[in-house]
Parts: structure tokens; sequence; C-alpha cells
């Protein structure tokens, strides 16, 4: 007997589709539960594969974005705390260069200080050496002493350059973040004091010489000789260097 597919009302409710025969006859109770049965139980595999799959694949981007926003969080949180310790940091190493340089401040006027009893004795001692060669009043003596007092400047000039260019670094190496305590603080930058203040053993260092009893020796100051000068006197002079 061949068969058909229809649908068919039962006590379990409405059948998507019973098998009846061709006649029309109707299921029996039993018969039509057995046919919902079967093919509820094939189809709700299927049907729950795919959801559970559906579930596991949400959980899985779920996790994804909690872990990404968790990340994005955490370097966020690194990066303030980073931040605010560079700061307290800038806090104490301002501290640290202004006594720098104040000590390197303090080492050059101590060098001026040393430098300038050193020269008082060179004098002296050249002094004495030519008179005891009979030519105290010679210009001989002069000059020998007008080449001691440029030395001097000569080598201040050097130190002082140098301490200079000390302070300059500390300052360039300073960021936004000590500024910002310079400022809060009212701690301004501090400065060399010592060029300032050696200024009177300085010009007694320039002056012309006069002990030998001739006409005064001009001392050459290195400290405002520049190149331009050097050339100057080269093409005045050029058989100076001949």
């Amino acid at each position: 007997m061949s068969q058909g597919w229809i649908l068919a009302a039962t006590p379990f409710g409405l059948v998507p589709k019973g098998l009846v025969p061709n006649n029309d006859a109707p299921l029996s109770d039993s018969r039509c539960y057995s046919v919902c049965r079967a093919r509820t139980e094939k189809v709700t595999p299927r049907r729950g594969g795919r959801a559970v799959r559906a579930i596991t694949h949400n959980r899985l981007v779920s996790t994804w974005l909690v872990a990404l926003a968790g990340g994005a969080i955490g370097s966020l949180v690194t990066a303030i705390l980073a931040v605010g310790a560079r700061l307290l940091a800038a806090g104490s190493e301002i501290d640290g260069t202004d006594r720098f340089v104040q000590d390197r401040d303090e080492d050059l006027a101590s060098w001026v200080a040393d430098r300038s009893l050193a020269l008082e004795r060179d004098l002296a001692e050249r002094t004495e050496e030519l008179n005891k060669e009979n030519l105290f009043y010679s210009g001989a003596h002069g000059v020998a002493l007008a080449r001691l007092k440029e030395r001097a400047l000569h080598e201040y000039r050097d130190q002082e350059r140098q301490a200079q260019r000390d302070a300059a670094l500390a300052r360039e190496r300073e960021t936004l973040m000590h500024r910002f305590w310079r400022w809060r603080r009212d701690q301004p930058f501090p400065t060399l004091t010592a060029p300032g203040r050696a200024q009177p053993l300085l010009d007694a260092w320039r002056s012309s010489v006069t002990r030998h009893g001739d006409s005064p020796i001009e001392v050459v100051d290195p400290t405002r000789r520049a190149l331009n000068d050097a050339i100057q006197d080269t093409s005045i002079n050029p058989e100076k260097f001949v």
C-alpha cells in the first residue's frame, strides 16, 4: 500500500506531517505520536548543534573582547602610574641639578682664588730672577711678567668655558616635568656667580705691566680675544709667522 504525508491532529498537538495510507485513513493516536517523536528526534539534534555552536562562538567573541578591553585598561593604568612616578622623580632631580651647578660654580671660584695666589708668586719669582741678572728695569722684565699674566687669563678662560658648558648641559637635560616643578616651587635654574665675583682679580691680571719702570707692557687678554682679532693681526703683520 502506497503511503503519503499529511497533517493530523492528535492529543499531543498538531503533527506537521503524518504518515497515513492513500485512502486518507487517519493515524491512530499511538502511531501519530510515534511518527512525531521520530521526526522530532531527527531534527532536534541538528538544530541543537547549530545552537551550541552559535553559543560557543558568542562566548569566544565575548571572552576576546573582555581580554582586549582589560589589556587596554591595564596598559593605560600602567602608563599613568609610570608618568606619575616620573613626575615625582623630576621633583627630586631638580634639587640634584641645582647642587651640581652650585658645586661647579664654587669649583670655579676656588680655582680663581688659587690661581691668583699662584700668579702672584710666579710674578715675584720672575722679578727676582731678572733682578739677579740686572734686568729689573729692562723691557724683557715687563714682557716676561705680561706673559705670565696672559697664561693665567688663558687658563681662566678655559675653566670658565667648561663650567658654563657643564651648567648648560645640565639645563638641557631637564624636561617639561622639571620645568613644572621649578614653576611650582618658584625655583629658577641656578646660574654661575663666580665669573662676576672674580672680575676684580681678573681686572688685575689684565692690567698692563709697569713694575719694570719703563713703558707699560700691554697684556693680551685671551678671555676677550676672538678669532677675528687674530685674523686681523695676521693680515696687518703677516711677517709675525714667517
